[in-house]
């Protein structure tokens, strides 16, 4: 029986895992009275040249907030926003620090613009929490693109087929998997831990 490639480093991605919940643009819609019609655009359009820094969010917000009717400037929605999207899960920040004890990489792979990149470090302590954090306006492209993977397993340093990825988008687990990572689609804290026991038999 041929040998399983030891597992070096998993990859959590944020929203929809280690932050669960509905998105933003559903909170906005729903208490500021704002038809999804007329906020999706924004996150269709100018928010994806953000997310792989190609635009400041900063810069593009205030067109946008005239439509959407929001008077309290672009520092107080950012604050507003990135507030509604900042609950972690516990269970898995914990299973973190078990797979860490074991030697185990713990890294975050997400698409992010700079703004929100820099709040979920600092502001939310993931910096402190995992080996590494990565983001799609640092590396330029954003997932699915093949070369997200690629520039993301070259920051970490180890073969793909060492890095386990975790992702809530079955698009994105299926790119990975193409260049040879170990994948798994989130579906819950009980299938991770079932899937970690059975990649790494550590119990988390």
């Amino acid at each position: 029986m041929r040998k399983l490639t030891k597992i070096k480093a998993v990859v959590f991605d944020v929203t929809g895992m280690l932050v669960p919940g509905r998105r933003f643009s559903h909170y906005f819609s729903q208490e500021y009275n704002l038809p999804m019609l007329v906020i999706e655009p924004f996150f269709m359009t100018d928010f994806q040249c953000c997310l792989v820094g190609k635009k400041d969010l900063k810069k593009i917000l205030p067109v946008w907030l005239k439509k959407w009717s929001w008077k309290k400037g672009v520092d107080a929605f950012l604050a507003y926003w990135f507030l509604k999207e900042s609950k972690l899960d516990k269970k898995l920040l914990t299973a973190v620090k078990k797979l860490q004890q074991r030697n185990i990489g713990c890294y975050i792979a997400t698409n992010q613009e700079k703004y929100r990149l820099s709040y979920l470090k600092k502001e939310m302590g993931l910096q402190g929490l995992f080996n590494g954090i990565f983001g799609s306006c640092q590396l330029g492209y954003k997932k699915p693109d093949v070369m997200f993977f690629q520039k993301l397993q070259k920051a970490i340093g180890y073969r793909a087929e060492q890095i386990l990825y975790w992702d809530d988008q079955d698009k994105n687990t299926q790119a990975a998997l193409k260049l040879g990572f170990k994948a798994e689609t989130f579906k819950n804290f009980g299938f991770f831990r079932q899937m970690i026991k059975k990649y790494l038999e550590i119990k988390v």
